[in-house]
């Protein structure tokens, strides 16, 4: 059975430009750095410091429609107002500065190629699972106090006791 995702890949036009960027900027640690095939290509595969994922900057040929524009990968911070302000301190291009969402933060950077590559943090996995948990039982709650307070009131008035007094 398929177990995770081991390599994503990075569309690049300058694999030597795109290798400075992701280890000066972002920090990344080379794990591979050889040509391959008829040597006008090199694999590198990069780690990002405690991740299990790799990056390749490699484009396949016929795939060069690829490079420039929105990836679909996001990457993952402790504090994207920080990990912003310390990109930008690098030089790095912000093409989305830090937004709250109602899950987590996100922003968006762009690599050398026009990339762009989301970045964000949750509140927390456990958090996270926390508050969809608790979100889920106050929509229940909201739900139920929607069908079931006017059926209560409709039956009071029905039986002619008038509607219900509110206890606070």
């Amino acid at each position: 059975m398929l177990r995770g995702i081991e390599v994503v890949s990075i569309p690049v036009k300058n694999q030597t430009a795109a290798l400075e960027f992701f280890t000066e900027k972002l920090g990344f640690k080379v794990a591979t750095n050889q040509f391959f095939g008829e040597g006008r290509q090199r694999w590198i595969e990069l780690m990002i410091p405690g991740a299990e994922t790799r990056l390749a900057l490699f484009t396949p040929p016929g795939h060069e429609n690829r490079i420039g524009g929105f990836q679909p990968v996001t990457f993952r911070c402790e504090d994207v107002f920080a990990t912003a302000d310390a990109l930008k301190r690098k030089g790095v291009t912000l093409a989305e500065e830090p937004k709250k969402e109602v899950w987590g933060t996100r922003a968006v950077f762009r690599d050398p190629d026009g990339n762009e590559f989301v970045f964000s943090s949750a509140y927390g996995r456990e958090a996270l699972d926390r508050s969809r948990a608790v979100g889920f039982v106050e929509l229940v709650r909201e739900q139920a106090e929607r069908i079931v307070f006017p059926l209560r009131c409709e039956a009071a008035v029905d039986l002619g006791v008038g509607a219900p007094q509110l206890v606070g």
